[in-house]
């Protein structure tokens, strides 16, 4: 329990089946929840893009 400023630890990211990055274990700056906003961000701008690409189809 050493990584009380962290927020969570690694053995806890683990146990509950998440990785942290290499860089988040480097600098140790991103806390869990910076995480998975980050997972969030990049989620929906995967899901945007697909969207894009339906809807341009469809105006073909």
């Amino acid at each position: 329990m050493n990584d009380v400023l962290d927020g969570y630890g690694s053995e806890e990211l683990e146990k509950a089946g998440l990785k942290w990055s290499d860089k988040a274990l480097e600098n140790k700056y991103l806390t869990y929840s910076q995480e998975v906003a980050n997972d969030r961000r990049i989620l929906f701008i995967k899901m945007a893009f697909m969207i894009g690409i339906v809807h341009y189809g469809l105006m073909l």
